[in-house]
């Protein structure tokens, strides 16, 4: 393609009509104009499709895509494959982009960064990363596990030529956390550094009721999950013991949270028991992580789930006045 953008801009999209323009218009207004904007319309049974081909005539940088319904990860996929620019960038239809949002992350484009992750703007609350700067392969991973920063794909520019490197082939029983699998695996096969920022407030982020980020997940596909990142974590990574650590945590608090605090019985099979046995084998002290390998050694789920839930809630409350 002659005179390739610099960034291509990917929007999956169903039944998004009542977002889809001002997502769109709000990257069509930025400072910054060297994009390309690809919509692929995931099997939209509203008015999406047809909105989105009005947009594509009015604007030469905006091209759409129709495919039958495959999930929001299916469809960037697809348009990472329709990419032409040197970085990409994910925005979801029903969110929109800060008008200088692009220009700013591009600051810190260079021979040095392969991924930059700025900050989003949720409901009115700006999010902030815990680490920041450059961070190499390992710090990134480390901080993803730890929720140390965003595990979604949004608010970021990614170089291109790191997708041509990965498989990307999640499991469809992946319905959780396969946003972050995704980085994880983009993250192993970074040559250069991350970059954080949370000055960089570059996305607007929406929350809305019937979010599919509220869907649950079975325990076996947790499992599998697990299984999967491990996958993708080169020997050097797996032992080396803040990823170590890091990736414990991550195994036993998504237990926790996912399944135990919405009544699900964790049985204490092979795989549970590991993850035990490596806590106390790394370890690991903090609070939380002793009452999970707790409740799920003991089998008490239910007699300390409400007290449990009860001092998260004060916890985060507290750090939310911190935070803000």
């Amino acid at each position: 393609m002659e005179n390739s953008p610099t960034i291509s801009i990917i929007i999956p999209a169903y039944n998004a009509e009542n977002y889809i323009k001002d997502c769109v218009a709000s990257i069509l207004s930025q400072t910054y104009s060297d994009y390309e904007v690809i919509i692929v319309d995931d099997g939209s049974k509203d008015a999406t499709a047809q909105i989105c081909d009005e947009l594509a005539l009015n604007d030469s940088r905006v091209r759409v895509y129709h495919q039958p319904n495959g999930g929001a990860g299916a469809s960037r996929k697809f348009g990472v494959s329709k990419a032409h620019g040197d970085w990409v960038m994910f925005v979801d239809s029903d969110d929109t982009v800060t008008r200088t949002g692009i220009s700013l992350l591009l600051t810190q484009a260079n021979d040095e960064t392969d991924l930059i992750c700025g900050a989003l703007n949720k409901n009115g609350r700006i999010f902030k990363h815990q680490i920041e700067g450059f961070l190499e392969k390992r710090e990134y991973i480390e901080a993803l596990l730890t929720v140390k920063t965003t595990d979604g794909p949004v608010a970021k520019l990614i170089r291109r030529n790191l997708f041509e490197q990965i498989a990307w082939n999640t499991p469809r029983e992946i319905t959780q956390n396969e946003d972050m699998l995704m980085l994880i695996e983009l993250a192993t096969s970074m040559n250069n550094k991350a970059f954080l920022s949370s000055d960089i407030v570059c996305y607007n982020y929406i929350s809305r009721t019937g979010s599919s980020s509220n869907a649950k997940m079975k325990y076996e596909s947790w499992l599998l999950l697990f299984k999967s990142i491990e996958g993708l974590l080169s020997p050097e990574l797996i032992n080396n013991e803040m990823v170590s650590k890091a990736f414990c945590e991550y195994r036993l608090k998504r237990l926790y949270r996912n399944l135990i605090q919405r009544g699900t019985v964790i049985r204490k099979d092979e795989y549970v028991s590991g993850i035990i046995a490596e806590a106390a084998r790394l370890g690991i002290n903090d609070p939380c992580i002793k009452v999970i390998t707790s409740i799920i050694r003991q089998r008490k789920e239910y007699l300390v789930v409400s007290f449990w839930n009860t001092i998260s809630k004060i916890k985060q409350r507290i750090l939310s006045v911190a935070k803000y």
